[in-house]
């Protein structure tokens, strides 16, 4: 028996498991020889073993097998020791954090409330628009300063837990290294002695890979930078290896039967389901039992996985990875160069292509939130877009981080939501009147008037979606009229009212309306107006 272990050349990656491909020479002599091939992860899937070779020589068996080596007594008392004390000081800030979260949201109710009822109760106080931003000011303020305590806390966090992850990391190592691996005993027919060539594959489930997008967002583009964070927990480090990145999986897929959909009063059964053969996604794999066709001498060498590294293309900033639709529909990334990505909790983060996409800036305000919004709309193409995170910049400068759901091709979707000072947007309160009891059909009558004033400060042409709302009643007691709407909304429901303008540089526009409120002058309203 000859026991030896082939290199390890090729790593697949899919979403949930890996593909790893060993190539390597050794010499046999003639005669029906058992090679062993050694120290394969633990994670192997026996079923996806396959075997590939260049020489005079007939593949009779595949036969893998899980060793266990005996595990040495060490100690990892220190590692625990130090992984509870951080637990407890994350658990401590996370209890700092949920106190700061409830204060921030009390600080953001107070804000809206005062923005929504300064107009009609400020009047009443007599307070003025300077005791109103005195308000504002002093609550923005403290919310200001308790959200930057909430990111100081959730950065404190997030460093312990990567602390965790590095002792548990080595805990890990000294408690279960080489304690376990699979060995795959190769049985071949060799009919002249000398130096035969093999490729060995195979599924793993501990490893995958994570979108990751970095999005710059410029006037008329936005930049899309596209990585993938590569997990690998297989147990042994991958050195020096070829990688391809794909959407692929490795869970199995089935199609099922359409029965009819009979409805019955009280039905005695359900009917089963009945299953289709099943299908695995991503890259096949085939049994263990290969054909003698899979060990042909004048076999060639598989161009998904012997291909070249793709050329640089002169003046690009990122090494871009050659992307290509698989049989199975699936996109395949093959990065260019060789790369080390070792067995553990800590990613590696590789670069797998750059493009823009076509971008449209809009702005949102409304009177329940008087600020104002800007958004950023991107078209989508050609690619498609695995869900993850997303690091949105604005030309160069940090804003926020989006979880990105899956984008298809010719998907319109939105990042890049923040405040924005381009437009000036200022709505106030005209006038306010309340009729005497009994001089309106026996009914109290207020009546109001508003003006709501737009202006654009940037130098380019902006589009605004404004929202109002006005009081809209479900009682049949409670009279409601809407009177001089000087421009007529887009849309409008149960007195939400919605316009959308295209405003020109220095372009000012003005909404003006007024509005009746009728009802018994022995009632009070709810709430008060």
């Amino acid at each position: 028996m000859n026991t030896f272990e082939l290199p390890l050349k090729h790593v697949t990656v899919l979403t949930d498991g890996a593909i790893l491909t060993h190539i390597g020479k050794i010499e046999l002599a003639k005669g029906e020889q058992i090679v062993t091939l050694t120290k394969l992860s633990e994670y192997l899937d026996s079923d996806s073993v396959r075997v590939k070779g260049k020489g005079k020589v007939t593949l009779i068996d595949v036969a893998p097998r899980l060793e266990y080596i005996e595990i040495k007594d060490k100690d990892v008392s220190e590692l625990d020791l130090q992984i509870k004390k951080i637990e407890k000081k994350i658990v401590a800030k996370e209890r700092e954090k949920s106190v700061i979260e409830i204060s921030i949201s009390t600080l953001d109710e107070t804000i809206q409330e005062i923005g929504r009822g300064f107009g009609e109760w400020g009047l009443r106080k007599g307070l003025t628009a300077s005791d109103f931003d005195s308000y504002y000011a002093y609550y923005q303020k403290g919310a200001r300063a308790e959200k930057a305590k909430q990111i100081k806390l959730e950065n404190d966090i997030e460093d312990l837990q990567e602390e965790i992850k590095i002792l548990r990391a080595k805990r890990n190592q000294i408690s279960h290294s080489d304690s376990k691996y699979y060995e795959v005993d190769i049985t071949l027919d060799v009919q002249n002695a000398g130096p035969i060539e093999l490729e060995v594959g195979y599924s793993i489930s501990q490893a995958r890979w994570d979108p990751l997008y970095i999005v710059d967002l410029l006037k008329e583009t936005a930049s899309v930078q596209r990585l993938a964070k590569i997990y690998n927990f297989s147990g042994f480090d991958w050195k020096n290896v070829n990688i391809i990145v794909t959407t692929g999986t490795r869970k199995p897929v089935s199609i099922d039967t359409v029965t009819p959909f009979y409805l019955k009063l009280a039905p005695l059964y359900s009917p089963k389901r009945k299953r289709m053969a099943r299908a695995v996604g991503g890259a096949a794999m085939k049994s263990a039992k290969m054909d003698i066709d899979d060990f042909a001498p004048e076999m060639e060498e598989s161009p998904a996985l012997m291909a070249a590294p793709a050329p640089e293309a002169p003046g690009m900033v990122y090494r871009e990875s050659e992307t290509s639709i698989s049989q199975t529909g699936h996109q395949r990334f093959e990065l260019s160069g060789k790369h080390a990505i070792p067995s553990g909790n800590t990613p590696k983060t590789l670069h797998l292509d750059h493009f823009n996409l076509k971008l449209e800036k809009s702005y949102y305000w409304s009177s329940t939130q008087p600020k104002l919004i800007m958004t950023h709309e991107l078209e989508n193409d050609q690619y498609f877009l695995l869900p993850g995170n997303a690091k949105v910049f604005i030309a160069g400068e940090y804003i926020s981080q989006s979880n990105l759901d899956t984008i298809h091709p010719k998907e319109k979707f939105t990042l890049g939501i923040i405040e924005s000072y381009d437009l000036k947007v200022e709505k106030k309160l005209v006038h306010r009147e309340v009729q005497k009891k009994g001089l309106i059909k026996g009914k109290r009558q207020m009546d109001f008037g508003y003006e709501i004033k737009i202006q654009n400060q940037i130098e380019t042409l902006c589009k605004l979606k404004l929202i109002d709302r006005f009081p809209h009643s479900l009682d049949e007691n409670i009279e409601v009229e809407i009177d001089n709407v000087n421009i007529e909304p887009a849309e409008k429901n149960q007195g939400v009212y919605e316009w959308e303008f295209e405003l020109k540089k220095e372009e000012e526009i003005k909404i003006i309306f007024d509005y009746s409120v009728r009802y018994p002058p022995d009632r009070k309203l709810q709430p008060p107006l």
